[in-house]
């Protein structure tokens, strides 16, 4: 009965992801270079007689969506409760010019630092899949990169908003990357990929819809290299935005120079009676539902807010039995170990039977920075769960504790 009533779209997915708009719309349109741009390069969604009321949301202010016929349908813009973030970038000739901009010494320092560890102790290459993929590594990449979201969010226990449209982002992303209309920029060790993004192109706008990492290599700030290297790569090919879209995550607040609102259309049809009035019902309800949500990002600590927030559920993987259980390791450097004796025998990390010990050895890595292939790894045969890594100035033992 709803869905005869109001029709949702979600603006992203429908123009990013299928280059569809719904057919009231006739046009995109944004300021580039202080000139208006307008673009009609999509394809109409039909629109069904049935529904009186329509609604797109999740629209980032730099566009705006022009309606077809005026004379038959009016739009209200209502503010979402999501903000977003993005880099302008139009502005600058380098990613040097940029981190100068944005960051103080120390930090620049900081990403110096962590790009040169990363480098330091892998293999690390950086490839850009744009124009050009075969399906065989497409396949691959997006098989890997639900490997990586499905494990980083068993572990926290939540649920990935984009895990519920995969088949339709795997469907349509492979041509649009060949089209030039999207990319994915993946951080390989040697062959294996350990950072994988999914980007949408526009004109001169890129939008970062996905972001996924090897929780292996946590300690690497996998993230701030993504995005240093992300950026860089959109200001050497003349792109002006690039937007982070959704998530307040710390590292995106760090690299970004603007956040905005993100906002919805709501579509009336000017001569119905019903759908004016459910529009009027329905902006009620969310302008009270933003205001609410935003009192109580500003007011975290509101009585109220916090009783009525305990009856509401937060969002969590429903597959408990998923959830990866993490390996409890006790470390502890020593000063010597005798490597001649038969009590141990090198083991090769990179095997299934031994991916559990890939995170504390990458965290020796970055303690101790050198390349991968020059550290060994044994098992010791005469203790239980026990474990030696060999780097070239220091030695420790792994003890497994559960």
């Amino acid at each position: 009965m709803i869905k005869k009533i109001l029709n949702v779209g979600h603006y992203s997915f429908d123009y990013f992801e299928n280059r569809k708009l719904p057919a009231f719309y006739s046009s995109i349109q944004y300021k580039l270079n202080g000139k208006v741009v307008t673009y009609k390069e999509f394809e109409g969604i039909k629109i069904s007689n049935e529904n009186k009321l329509y609604r797109v949301y999740n629209i980032p202010p730099y566009l705006d969506l022009l309606l077809e016929n005026t004379n038959t349908y009016r739009k209200i813009s209502l503010p979402e409760i999501d903000k977003g973030l993005l880099v302008d970038i139009s502005k600058f000739a380098t990613i040097e010019d940029y981190t100068a901009k944005q960051f103080n010494s120390r930090k620049r320092k900081q990403i110096r630092s962590a790009l040169k560890r990363a480098e330091t102790c892998f293999n690390i290459d950086y490839k850009f899949y744009y124009g050009e993929i075969n399906k065989e590594q497409y396949e691959f990449l997006l098989n890997t990169a639900y490997t990586f979201i499905t494990r980083r969010f068993n572990q926290i226990n939540k649920k990935h908003f984009h895990l519920s449209r995969w088949n339709l982002i795997k469907e349509n992303l492979f041509q649009l990357i060949l089209e030039k209309k999207a990319s994915i920029f993946v951080i390989y060790d040697n062959d294996k990929p350990i950072n994988i993004c999914f980007n949408y192109h526009f004109n001169k706008i890129t939008c970062n819809v996905l972001a996924s990492y090897d929780i292996d290599y946590a300690k690497f700030s996998l993230g701030s290299i993504d995005l240093y290297k992300q950026l860089e790569w959109n200001i050497n090919n003349d792109f002006e935005i690039f937007d982070l879209s959704m998530g307040a995550s710390e590292y995106k607040f760090k690299w970004s120079n603007n956040h905005y609102d993100l906002s919805h259309n709501i579509i009336i049809k000017k001569k119905s009676v019903i759908s004016n009035l459910l529009a009027l019902l329905l902006c009620c309800y969310l302008k009270l539902k933003f205001y609410v949500f935003r009192y109580y990002y500003k007011h975290p600590n509101n009585k109220l807010l916090f009783f009525l927030n305990r009856f509401i559920p937060s969002p969590t993987n429903d597959s408990n039995q998923n959830i990866e259980k993490p390996v409890e390791i006790e470390s502890k450097t020593i000063d010597a170990f005798n490597f001649e004796s038969d009590s141990q025998e090198k083991i090769d990390i990179e095997t299934e039977t031994y991916e559990f010990l890939r995170k504390p050895i990458y965290d020796f890595l970055h303690a101790n920075p050198q390349l991968k292939n020059n550290v060994l790894v044994y098992k010791l045969n005469n203790e239980e769960k026990s474990y030696i890594i060999k780097g070239t100035n220091k030695i420790q033992k792994l003890i497994i504790t559960n």
